[in-house]
């Protein structure tokens, strides 16, 4: 890491022609934008939001995204780690097609909860700190290729 940022330092050294103060604004937005850290669910909705997403804070710990059409919950918890979540209601499905979602998929999980409802859910991994583009890119595996995929499984295998 110590590394990266002398290489990061040095190139904006190079490329500026403008006064110190800027150069030192520009490294301190470089590394902010790279450097793993803690990022507060506030922070969080901010970067989403300034991705171009919908969403809310609606507790503490939680927030709600509105993304093509779907409700989506973003959960932070109290080690820094993130949760994206999806609930289907109105297919029967079956735990053995759960299983088969879960044997045959990866970056997120399925089950049904106590409503026998399917859940998809994602877990980000924040102990070692998270980037800006880590988080967004989280958001968007989520709902743009794992939520769209469930909904079509729950679809071809919906036994109501």
């Amino acid at each position: 890491m110590k590394k990266f940022l002398l290489a990061l330092l040095m190139l904006a050294a190079i490329l500026e022609t403008a006064s110190a103060g800027s150069l030192e604004e520009k490294v301190q937005q470089l590394c902010a934008d790279v450097a793993p850290r803690q990022i507060s669910l506030s922070d969080a909705i901010q970067m989403i939001r300034d991705d171009g997403y919908t969403i809310k804070k609606v507790k503490s710990d939680r927030a709600r995204i509105k993304i093509n059409g779907r409700t989506l919950m973003l959960y932070r918890y109290g080690d820094g780690d993130y949760q994206l979540y999806y609930g289907a209601t109105g297919v029967k499905i079956t735990y053995e097609d759960i299983n088969y979602w879960n044997h045959h998929k990866r970056l997120a999980r399925a089950y049904l909860d106590d409503s026998k409802d399917a859940a998809l859910e994602s877990d980000l991994d924040a102990g070692a700190g998270l980037t800006k583009a880590q988080l967004l890119n989280f958001v968007k595996v989520f709902s743009n290729v794992s939520v769209p995929s469930f909904v079509e499984f729950l679809l071809k295998r919906d036994k109501s």
